[in-house]
């Protein structure tokens, strides 16, 4: 009789725990939307298996995916009725764009009852003012993935708490990958972006025809997944102009498959951007020991500082204009010749550049979402929240410099 009644309260004990779990108000809800080829939507994706099986997490859609393109897993989500906001809401969107303003979904949650955090990012000094306007309206905090933003953000008037927290990269496929151990001949230059006044392909194409001209043993590959159409037209005039035929210009939105085997073609991966929020291709170069050539600005900064790439400086300070017509703040271009010289750089002293292969490996696997799990678990249900003189992430604690987010993080949880 003992052994039944301990087995009936075993078996009471678990429906009661899943049906708290159904009802129970979620640790985490992610504002925003799954695209497994998009950044933020990728993220998205990411966070919710990182915390599966550890929070309670659910997500409310800021626009609506293709099943098709979704993993099954995440069906289940996408599929809920009425999904409840959590302790904590996590908006993973753009925040403001002309004509859309998928942050007024956050309006419908109780702000007394949840802490609101953006996740956020742009890639010049100055953010539009209706960034700002919104942040400090309508949340209690944002996270900005690298130390320039943290600036920028702060200097563009956002009053609430800024927290440095990375970008979480899937770099299982590159990581898998052999290292890189010589150059090929063709000896390949590669930039894969979009097409964007920012991205800087036209002055690669100038520096790269002043370096090499027309040498038959030496590439640059660009291919741009989407992008302004008047970029599009200035980088093929530019290679039609300069009369040269070992650039080759595609324009492919590509499989992960075809990415990563176009990336694995590089010798030297080359990102002369203008203005970055985090940059990712040069870390998933890294990952697969490819050498690096980057501009020393904005969100490179922390890949240059590394100390295992061809830092170019940036010394150039443009007005940042923006596709829709508006400017904000500046972004920084380099010289022409400064870049012709860091391709020849690179080339003629490969051994010394490849030999940081195992390093830059090491360095970017610290972005994989699996060694930033702490920091965001972190900011979502932290261990121990600390009041400070600055607002910080560690594994063990949250720093927050707010009395009144400190206090609400106390009722929250």
């Amino acid at each position: 009789m003992r052994k039944i009644l301990a087995i009936l309260a075993v078996l009471v004990g678990f429906c009661a725990f899943n049906l708290y779990m159904r009802h129970a108000k979620p640790d985490l809800t992610i504002l925003g939307f799954i695209h497994m080829e998009d950044g933020l939507g990728r993220q998205s994706a990411e966070l919710i298996d990182a915390f599966r099986g550890e929070l309670k997490v659910n997500l409310i859609e800021t626009r609506k995916a293709k099943k098709s393109k979704v993993p099954k897993r995440f069906h289940k989500l996408l599929n809920a009725k009425n999904p409840k906001w959590g302790k904590v809401i996590l908006f993973e969107e753009m925040l403001w764009w002309p004509k859309q303003e998928k942050y007024r979904k956050i309006l419908k949650s109780d702000r007394e009852k949840s802490i609101r955090i953006a996740y956020s990012m742009w890639e010049s000094t100055k953010i539009p003012d209706e960034w700002v306007l919104i942040l400090n309206e309508h949340f209690d905090a944002v996270a900005v993935p690298s130390h320039f933003l943290v600036e920028a953000y702060r200097s563009s008037g956002v009053t609430i708490p800024i927290f440095e927290l990375p970008l979480g990269l899937n770099l299982a496929p590159f990581l898998k990958e052999p290292l890189k151990e010589q150059k090929g001949d063709p000896f390949v230059f590669g930039n894969l972006s979009v097409c964007s006044e920012r991205k800087n392909q036209v002055q690669l194409i100038r520096a790269f025809a002043k370096a090499f001209g027309n040498d038959p043993h030496i590439l640059l590959r660009i291919n741009c997944r989407y992008g302004e159409k008047e970029i599009s037209n200035a980088i093929t005039e530019e290679i039609a102009k300069l009369k040269l035929d070992n650039i080759i210009f595609t324009q492919f939105s590509l499989s992960k498959e075809e990415y990563l085997n176009l990336f694995k073609t590089m010798d030297c991966y080359v990102s002369p951007s203008k203005g970055e929020g985090f940059s990712i291709q040069p870390r998933e170069a890294m990952a697969l020991g490819i050498p690096v050539i980057a501009t020393d600005n904005t969100g490179q900064e922390a890949i240059c500082s590394s100390g295992l790439v061809k830092s170019l400086k940036s010394p150039l300070m443009e007005t940042a204009i923006f596709p829709w017509g508006n400017s904000y703040g500046h972004n920084f271009n380099c010289n022409v010749d400064a870049l012709a010289d860091a391709l020849k750089e690179v080339k003629d002293n490969y051994d010394v550049y490849i030999g940081h292969a195992a390093q830059s490996r090491q360095w970017a696997e610290s972005y994989q979402y699996e060694n930033l799990q702490t920091l965001y678990r972190s900011l979502v249900k932290p261990q121990k929240v600390a009041l400070s003189d600055e607002n910080k992430i560690t594994p063990e604690c949250l720093f927050i410099a707010s009395k009144e987010l400190y206090e609400k993080y106390h009722r929250v949880f």
